[in-house]
């Protein structure tokens, strides 16, 4: 009898232990979480949150409980929602990983980009179960790509003119009319909306 509850009460003390250990395992997982500055979510297949932490809460404007249950997907442009799901659908346990930038439009109209780094995660029976991501907003990186892009259009347009269309549309980027133009340039205004008219069409 007493070597029975000797038994119990190591065992009692084991799961105490092992209690306490999940607990502090978890505490710690939720500080790391929680002091990060990006945004971590879980959520399963359907895009169903499970997780959010305290940065994901603040960009939204809203607390834990009211995000947790709701469609992350939701919020995202319909044409990179569809790109996403293809990439999401091919993911496998050797090749877990996703990364994908998206666009999301906010309640005041305002675009924003966010880049994430999903991740699913499966059972030991090969079964997905639910995926964690991690995610930054990129939306000034984006900008300034976008602007270094028309930058460089803009260039190869611009050498596609002629030296008499380039005189012409500095002339017009200065505010000047066609009659105004044309006498600057010795033309008629007939030729100057021609020039005009052709600048505008290379330069799209």
């Amino acid at each position: 009898h007493e070597e029975l509850e000797l038994r119990v009460q190591d065992r009692t003390s084991a799961l105490t232990a092992a209690n306490t250990q999940l607990q502090e395992s978890e505490r710690r997982y939720r500080s790391v979480v929680e002091d990060h500055l990006d945004y971590i979510i879980r959520w399963q297949g359907d895009g169903i949150q499970n997780f959010v932490n305290e940065p994901y809460c603040r960009f939204w404007g809203a607390t834990s409980k009211e995000l947790v249950g709701t469609c992350f997907m939701d919020a995202i442009i319909e044409e990179d929602r569809e790109l996403l799901k293809e990439k999401l659908a091919q993911v496998t346990v050797v090749e877990p990983g996703v990364v994908f930038e998206h666009r999301i439009v906010l309640a005041n109209g305002r675009t924003v980009w966010k880049h994430w780094s999903h991740r699913a995660l499966f059972d030991d029976q090969g079964k997905l179960t639910e995926f964690q991501s991690v995610g930054s907003d990129v939306t000034e990186r984006r900008k300034r790509e976008d602007q270094s892009h028309d930058r460089a259009v803009a260039i190869i347009q611009f050498g596609k003119l002629s030296s008499r269309e380039r005189d012409v549309m500095q002339l017009v980027v200065a505010g000047n009319a066609n009659k105004v133009i044309a006498r600057k340039l010795s033309l008629s205004v007939k030729t100057i909306e021609k020039h005009r008219s052709s600048l505008m069409r290379k330069l799209q």
